[in-house]
């Protein structure tokens, strides 16, 4: 589950990356650090969980 997000993060970042024209790359950039964080919170979560139960 989390190699899977991890893995879903890279191509992401690949396929920025690999945008040639800067006005589209910079909203991608926006939207990938928005998924980014909500994993990281949802791993976070995911932890506390684990931990209390």
């Amino acid at each position: 589950m989390l190699p899977q997000a991890i893995c879903n993060l890279d191509s992401a970042a690949l396929v920025i990356l690999q945008q040639p024209k800067m006005q589209f790359l910079v909203p991608q950039t926006a939207v990938t650090m928005m998924s980014m964080m909500m994993t990281l919170t949802m791993m976070m979560m995911m932890m506390t969980t684990t931990m209390r139960g």
